[in-house]
């Protein structure tokens, strides 16, 4: 009989062991998930956006994907649609527009610029998939899904 419970208790501590590791890696998978942007309504599900490659100094998630529609401000203030909290982005630091199916982005006077490519911008360099802009010290990766 002593036995039998010795077995049962073994077998009870090792179901309660396999639940907590398993609750466990339920939430650290949930914590994995990259977080999409919810600013404003205006950014879309498909089509253009910006990916993360790098954080630089800021509290974004490398491979963070930015769907967006046009007429996007980018910035540190909080009203922008994408805020990038980065020491070396101006409160107004870029414009993504989109004009007669083309996309471009534009610096706003920012302090540190803005670069595609590592060219400066100066007003609607074109955006094209595969490109790089870095703001800050932030680099994303153009992007577009069908």
């Amino acid at each position: 009989m002593f036995d039998l419970l010795l077995f049962l208790f073994r077998f009870g501590a090792v179901a309660v062991l396999y639940l907590f590791l398993w609750q466990a890696l339920k939430i650290m998978v949930r914590d994995l998930e990259i977080p999409q942007p919810q600013a404003q309504g205006l950014f879309l599900k498909k089509g253009f956006y910006l990916v993360v490659l790098e954080p630089g100094k800021s509290s974004l998630q490398r491979r963070q994907k930015f769907y967006l529609s046009p007429d996007i401000t980018i910035g540190r203030d909080p009203q922008n649609h994408v805020v990038i909290e980065d020491p070396y982005v101006s409160s107004q630091h870029a414009l993504i527009t989109c004009r007669e199916g083309r996309w471009c982005i534009t610096d706003l006077n920012s302090t540190n610029g803005t670069y595609v490519n590592g060219k400066r911008v100066q007003e609607n360099e074109p955006l094209n998939h595969g490109d790089m802009v870095r703001i800050g010290t932030v680099i994303f990766k153009v992007g577009w899904e069908e």
